[in-house]
């Protein structure tokens, strides 16, 4: 059964839907805290109405910050993701590198220097596809 402090008094409009209420009904959804201040002062609402919009106030505002939370959440999952996908393109640049500086090498040690920065890319490049697979999930 609804709550007796949202039975219209008199003849009402909703401001945020534009909905009409006529006497004996509910208002229904429940009105914001503002709005049934401005009902209650206008005779349309029981008094009991202006508790009842300051909790609907509430579970407004609860709801918004884990709306906004949530949309936190996603856009740091993007940065990482974005961050991760910059990382193993560099990594995958700077490996394709090394290799063609292993190939255009001519000298044994250029050619052991190079490899030892193959090496080190392959390494890296492997890390940064793992980070991008940890952060994708």
């Amino acid at each position: 059964m609804p709550n007796k402090d949202l039975l219209v008094l008199s003849e009402c409009v909703d401001s945020r839907s534009g909905k009409r209420f006529q006497k004996g009904q509910f208002f229904d959804p429940p009105p914001t805290g503002e709005q049934a201040a401005r009902l209650v002062a206008a005779k349309c609402l029981p008094a009991g109405a202006i508790k009842i919009g300051e909790a609907e106030d509430e579970k407004l505002a609860k709801k918004a910050e884990a709306e906004a939370r949530a949309a936190q959440k996603i856009a740091e999952r993007q940065a990482a993701i974005a961050a991760a996908v910059d990382e193993d393109a560099r990594a995958n640049v700077a490996l394709d590198d090394a290799r063609a500086n292993l190939a255009a090498a001519t000298t044994d040690a250029d050619k052991a220097k190079a490899a030892e920065t193959v090496q080190s890319a392959e390494a890296a490049a492997e890390k940064a596809a793992a980070d991008l697979a940890k952060a994708q999930k």
